[in-house]
C-alpha cells in the first residue's frame, strides 16, 4: 500500500496530523529514511513465516488441521505482541532505537526457533518418524512459535511509533502507512522465498540471509548513515555472511537431522520447493521422508508388487501404465515385468525426488526405453497428455491433506475414466487394518468407494492391511477370484514373491471381503469426496486423530455432525454478539478490523484449495497468489489512505458489505475457472481480495484512532485485532468447515458472520460528530 505521501514543508507535514487525506506526491526525506525499515519488516516476516511453517508441518505430518493450528498460534502470538508487548516503550523518546532492537533480537530468534522445531520433534516422538497427538501438537508449537512471533508483531507496534514522530503525522496514518508498505515488503518476501531462497538454501541459511537483512537496516537506522556508508557496511556484513553463513547453516543443520533422526543413519537431504526431503537407513531398509512423513521404502518388496500388479492383473492385456507418484520403492521394475507392456509413464511432481532416487536407490529407477519420467503434476499431467492408458495407478500417501486429496475427488476419478482407454482399469490403495475396521476407517474407506462408484461402472475392493480399490467402466472387466488372476500370473511368467498363487487366494478370500463389506454397510451414505468438498480429508483428520485415544477425535465427530443449518444460526448468533458488543464508533471500527481479519483468511484458504483442486499443485504459485495478496493489501490501503475522511463511516460501510459478500463472490469465480481451466484469473482475484483488507484497514484505522492522544501506547491494537480474527479463522476454516461443509457452505457462514455484524453495526452505533 503505497503511503500516504507526506510533504515535504512543515506546513503539510502539520496538515496530516489533523486531516490523513492529504497525499504528497513525494516522498519527504524522512519517509525514504524510513523504507528500508517498513519494507524489512515486512520482508523478513512473511519469509520466517514459510521457512518456520515448513519445519513445523513435520510435527502434524502435514494434516490441514494440524496446520490451521500452526497458522492461528502464528497470528495469535504476532496479534499478542502487536497489542500488548506493543505498548511497551510508548514514552521512550528515541523509537528508532527500539525498532533496532527488535530487529536485532529477530535475528537472534529466527535460527533458534528453526532449531527448537527440530529439538521439538526429537523430544516429543519416542522414536523417529511417529505421528504426534493433536496436544503434543498444540503445546508444541505455543512454546516454539511465542518468543519469535511475540518479537514479530511488536514491531508493528513500534514501527507505528517511530513513522508517527519522523513524519509528525497522526496515529491513525502512521498506522495504515506501516501496514501499507509491511505489506509490500510482504509481497516482495513471498516471492523471493517462494521462487528463490527455499530452492538454493536450507533453513538455517535463509535464517542467517534474513538476519544479514535485518542488521544492515538496524544499523542504518540508529546511526542514521549516508549512501556511501550504508552500501559499506551492507558490503561488509554480506562479505562475512558470505563465509559464516554456510559453516554455521551446515553445522546447525546437520547436528539437529542426527538428533531428530537418531538412531536412524541420514543417507541424504535435499531443500525443495515441496518440502525438506530426508532419506534415512536402517537395517539395509531405506526410506523417504518428505516434512518428516514417510512418503515410501526402497527396497521394499511387498509394497512395490502390491503397487502395481494387482492393478496390471486385473486387465486380460495392458499395453501401457501410468503411473502417478511411488515409483522410487521399486513398483516400476515390477511393471516391466508384464510382457504385454509397451510404455509406462511415471509422473512425479518434485525432481529432488528423482535425483535422490538415482543417485542412492539404485535400480528403482530402471534406464529401460518403454519408461518415461515426467517431472509434473500428476492431475495436470492427466488433463493435457495425448492417448489413453489401459492401467492408470496413483501410489500416493493417504488423503489426510489438501494437496494430496485432489487425487481422490470425483472430478479427479472423472478425470481418470476420460484418459482411460475403453475396459481400462484404475487402482488405488490406502492404508487400513487386518482384522479390524474402525467407525473412524470405514466412514474413510467408505467416502472414497462411494465417490469411485459415482464415475465408474464396477468397482472392487481387496481387504488387507492396506485396503486396494479397482474400478473400471467395463462390467466384467475386475477380476471376481483369485483362480483368474493366477492363471494371468502364470500366463505372463511373472516372477513374483508376494502376490503369487500363495497369497492370492488369502487376500481374496469370501470371508475377508465379507468382512470388509460388513464394516462398510452403514456408511453407504457418506457425503461424496469432491473438490470443492473434501469430505475426505475431513473423515481423514478424525482418522488420524484417533490414532491417539478416542477422546482425541471425540470432538471432531461431534463438530462434523453439526447440521449446517444449525451452522448458519451460530454463524448469525455471533455476528449479533460481536455487532452488540460495539457502543461507539471506536468499537465499531475495532470488530470491522477483527471480522475482515477472519474474512480475509477464509478467502486465502478457498484460493490456495481452489487453486490446487483445478491447476493440480499450488507450491508453484502459493508465492505467487500469497504476493498478489499482499500487494493487493498494499493497493488497498493506499486507496484507503487517499479517501475523505469526512465520509469515513461511509466509506466503511461500503467495504463492510463488499467483505460480507466476498466469500460468495469468490466461490462463483472458482466454479467458472473450474470450467475453464485456462483462465488466469487466480492472481487477480488473490489482487482483489487483499484491496478489500487494505482499503477497509485503512478507513477504519482513522475511526479507531480519531480521537487518540499522541501517547502511541495503542497503536498496535487495531493491527492485533486483525490478527486475532484471523487466527480464529484459521483454526476454524481449514480444520473444520471447508472440510464439513464444502466451499459454499464455508462461505456462506463466514459472510453471515460478516453481513449480520456490518448490518447490525451500521444501524445501531451512533455516528461521532465530524471534527
Amino acid at each position: 500500500m503505497p503511503p500516504a505521501r507526506a510533504s515535504e514543508t512543515t506546513a503539510s507535514l502539520r496538515r496530516i496530523a489533523a486531516d490523513e487525506s492529504v497525499i504528497i506526491k513525494s516522498l519527504p526525506p524522512a519517509m525514504s529514511a524510513l523504507l528500508p525499515v517498513l519494507l524489512a519488516v515486512g520482508f523478513t516476516g512473511l519469509a520466517a513465516q514459510v521457512v518456520l511453517m515448513r519445519e513445523l508441518l513435520a510435527l502434524g505430518s502435514g494434516t490441514e488441521l494440524a496446520l490451521g493450528w500452526m497458522l492461528a498460534a502464528w497470528l495469535l502470538w504476532n496479534a499478542a505482541g502487536s497489542g500488548l508487548a506493543g505498548r511497551l516503550g510508548a514514552g521512550v523518546k528515541r523509537q528508532a532505537h527500539i525498532v533496532a532492537v527488535l530487529l536485532a533480537g529477530a535475528v537472534l530468534l529466527l535460527p533458534a526457533t528453526i532449531f527448537a522445531t527440530r529439538a521439538a520433534r526429537a523430544g516429543l516422538q519416542t522414536v523417529p518418524g511417529e505421528l504426534l497427538g493433536t496436544h503434543r501438537i498444540l503445546a508444541g508449537v505455543l512454546l516454539i512459535l511465542g518468543p519469535f512471533c511475540v518479537i514479530n508483531g511488536w514491531l508493528f507496534a513500534a514501527a507505528s511509533r517511530l513513522c508517527r514522530s519522523r513524519l509528525e503525522i497522526a496515529d491513525a496514518a502512521a498506522t495504515a502507512t506501516v501496514y501499507l508498505w509491511e505489506a509490500a515488503g510482504s509481497a516482495a518476501g513471498g516471492l523471493i522465498t517462494g521462487f528463490v531462497l527455499v530452492r538454493f538454501f536450507d533453513a538455517f541459511q535463509i535464517s542467517f540471509l534474513l538476519g544479514a537483512v535485518n542488521l544492515t537496516v538496524a544499523i542504518c537506522l540508529i546511526a542514521n548513515l549516508r549512501k556511501l556508508r550504508i552500501f559499506l557496511i551492507a558490503a561488509v556484513l554480506l562479505l562475512f555472511g558470505a563465509y559464516l553463513i554456510p559453516q554455521a547453516a551446515r553445522a546447525l543443520d546437520r547436528y539437529s537431522l542426527n538428533l531428530i533422526w537418531r538412531p536412524f543413519t541420514i543417507v541424504a537431504t535435499a531443500n525443495s520447493p515441496y518440502g525438506n526431503l530426508v532419506l534415512l537407513e536402517r537395517e539395509g531398509l531405506r526410506t523417504l521422508y518428505e516434512n518428516g512423513f514417510p512418503l515410501a521404502s526402497a527396497h521394499d518388496p511387498e509394497a512395490a508388487e502390491e503397487t502395481v500388479h494387482y492393478a496390471l492383473l486385473n486387465h486380460p492385456a495392458p499395453h501401457n501404465l501410468l503411473l502417478i507418484g511411488g515409483g522410487f520403492n521399486g513398483s516400476l521394475v515390477e511393471a516391466l515385468k508384464h510382457p504385454t507392456l509397451e510404455r509406462v509413464d511415471y509422473v512425479e511432481l518434485d525432481p529432488a525426488v528423482i535425483q535422490i532416487t538415482r543417485n542412492y536407490l539404485s535400480g528403482t529407477l530402471p534406464r529401460d526405453p518403454r519408461v518415461r519420467i515426467h517431472l509434473q503434476d500428476g492431475r495436470a499431467f492427466l488433463r493435457t497428455a495425448a492417448g489413453r492408458f489401459d492401467v492408470i495407478v496413483v501410489s500416493l500417501p493417504d488423503p489426510y491433506t489438501a494437496q494430496i486429496n485432489r487425487f481422490y475427488t470425483v472430478e479427479f476419478f472423472r478425470l481418470v475414466r476420460q484418459r482411460l482407454a475403453t475396459g481400462g482399469v484404475f487402482s488405488f490403495r490406502l492404508s487400513a487394518s487386518e482384522n479390524y475396521i474402525s467407525p473412524a476407517l470405514a466412514a474413510f474407506l467408505g467416502a472414497m468407494r462411494r465417490s469411485l462408484e459415482e464415475v465408474f461402472t464396477e468397482v472392487t475392493l481387496l481387504p488387507g492391511a492396506s485396503v486396494h480399490f479397482f474400478a473400471s467402466d467395463a462390467n466384467g472387466r475386475l477380476a471376481r477370484n483369485a483362480e483368474e488372476l493366477i492363471a494371468r500370473i502364470k500366463e505372463r511368467h511373472l516372477e513374483t514373491t508376494y502376490v503369487r498363487e500363495y497369497f492370492i487366494p488369502f487376500r481374496m478370500s469370501q470371508d475377508r471381503r465379507q468382512r470388509l463389506e460388513e464394516s462398510l454397510a452403514s456408511w453407504d451414505r457418506v457425503p461424496l469426496n469432491r473438490d470443492f468438498a473434501p469430505a475426505a480429508y475431513y473423515s481423514g483428520s478424525v482418522l488420524w486423530s484417533s490414532r491417539f485415544g478416542p477422546g482425541s477425535s471425540l470432538w471432531l465427530e461431534h463438530l462434523g455432525r453439526v447440521p449446517w443449518a444449525v451452522l448458519m444460526v451460530l454463524a448469525g448468533a455471533v455476528g449479533l454478539a460481536l455487532a452488540l458488543s460495539a457502543r461507539s464508533e471506536r468499537s465499531l471500527a475495532a470488530v470491522s478490523v477483527m471480522l475482515m481479519g477472519l474474512v480475509l483468511i477464509c478467502l486465502q484458504m478457498l484460493l490456495l484449495v481452489g487453486f490446487q483442486a483445478i491447476h493440480g499443485s499450488v507450491y508453484h504459485q502459493v508465492a505467487m497468489l500469497t504476493s498478489m495478496f499482499m500487494a493487493g493489501l498494499a493497493v488497498g490501503g493506499w486507496l484507503g489512505l487517499r479517501s475523505s475522511p469526512l465520509r469515513r463511516r461511509a466509506r466503511l460501510k461500503q467495504a463492510q458489505t463488499a467483505i460480507a459478500a466476498a466469500p460468495l463472490l469468490l466461490c462463483l469465480a472458482l466454479e467458472a475457472a473450474a470450467r475453464r481451466p485456462g483462465w488466469p484469473i487466480f492472481g487477480p482475484l488473490a489482487l482483489a481480495c487483499g484491496m478489500l483488507g487494505g482499503y477497509q484497514f485503512a478507513v477504519a484505522s482513522r475511526i479507531f484512532h480519531r480521537d487518540d492522544q499522541q501517547g502511541g501506547g495503542g497503536l498496535g491494537s487495531l493491527y492485533a485485532l486483525d490478527l486475532a480474527g484471523a487466527a480464529v479463522g484459521s483454526a476454524f476454516v481449514s480444520g473444520w468447515l471447508i472440510p464439513v461443509y464444502g466451499f459454499w457452505g464455508t462461505a456462506a457462514a463466514v459472510s453471515l458472520v460478516a453481513l449480520f455484524s456490518a448490518l447490525a453495526l451500521l444501524v445501531r452505533v451512533p455516528q461521532a460528530p465530524a471534527r
